[in-house]
């Protein structure tokens, strides 16, 4: 009998091992009606956590459909964990769940996190989460990613690891940035579309971005004024082959350098365009019968624009 027990016990600490050793990553949000094998993960977990879901445990039902019994369940979790008690698998529950679930560090960035503006070279803190945890030094690589077009592809774009904030970097879940620089001492230009991202350290698959994009701002460009543009003068009727010039009356508010280009536009699209670069006396012998728009863009030094019109019809 002594036996029989001892093999007995065996067998269920075996089982329980099984059990145990499964790892489920969540990644996606859970709600009635969702039905995938992330459902199925779910259940199995709830089930051994002990949260009970009557039709998978009498067999009358199979696992991987997410009902009422199954919120349900998930309320109950929720409310367990000290989470609010909706019965639907948002980013706070995933992250529990993985937290408790996972065999590996999760890691959950946590600022930015989408909408902020930080101005260039002013003092920030990156911040991020493991297994739920604001207190970790578990080593990461930060970097700064960009929304930009994929190489290669016809999707709409991308984020890629465009600049590289730290890497090995262990630091309580915390890293203070000078915003615009990285570790190689490379600018980084304003913009907006920008995500922090946060892997382990090492590892390309166990990371985790801003939900949104954030904006880096430069301050001398926010403050510059952009360029006045008086008028374009010139005839508004010319003949063709006719030399005919145009001259650009525009400033720099600041009194700094100014770039000028023209464009000379047949029609209402962009059809039959030509250009003149850097003067604000541009040229041009018209070649054939038509409404043209003279178009101008004047730049400053630090970027910013001004543009103007002018209609000529060229008979």
């Amino acid at each position: 009998m002594k036996k029989y027990l001892i093999l007995l016990i065996t067998i269920l600490i075996l089982s329980y091992s099984n059990v145990s050793a499964e790892v489920y990553t969540f990644k996606t949000n859970l709600t009635i009606g969702s039905s995938d094998s992330e459902v199925t993960n779910l259940q199995t977990v709830l089930l051994s956590k002990g949260f009970d879901i009557p039709s998978i445990n009498s067999g009358a039902s199979g696992k991987g459909y997410f009902g009422l019994q199954t919120k349900i369940a998930v309320s109950k979790y929720q409310a367990s964990v000290g989470l609010p008690n909706t019965g639907f698998v948002g980013t706070l529950t995933r992250q529990k769940l993985n937290a408790e679930n996972s065999s590996t560090s999760v890691v959950t960035v946590t600022s930015p996190n989408g909408g902020e503006s930080w101005t260039i070279n002013s003092a920030h803190q990156v911040s991020w989460q493991i297994n739920g945890n604001s207190n970790s030094d578990t080593k990461v690589d930060v970097y700064l990613t960009k929304f930009e077009p994929c190489p290669n592809t016809n999707s709409l774009g991308c984020y890629s690891n465009a600049f590289i904030l730290d890497k090995n970097f262990s630091s309580n879940v915390k890293y203070n940035w000078v915003a615009g620089t990285d570790v190689n001492n490379v600018s980084i230009p304003r913009g907006s579309g920008y995500k922090i991202k946060v892997c382990l350290a090492g590892s390309t698959e166990n990371c985790d971005s801003s939900d949104a994009p954030f904006a880096l701002l430069d301050q001398a460009y926010e403050d510059n004024k952009k360029p006045v543009i008086g008028n374009i003068s010139g005839p508004t009727s010319a003949v063709v082959g006719q030399d005919v010039t145009y001259t650009i009356n525009a400033y720099d508010p600041e009194g700094g350098p100014i770039a000028y280009d023209t464009y000379w536009i047949k029609g209402l699209t962009q059809g039959g365009v030509w250009k003149n670069t850097n003067t604000n006396s541009p040229s041009i012998a018209f070649p054939d019968v038509g409404t043209y728009t003279v178009h101008t863009i004047v730049t400053d030094n630090v970027g910013k624009t001004a543009e103007a019109n002018l209609v000529v019809n060229v008979r």
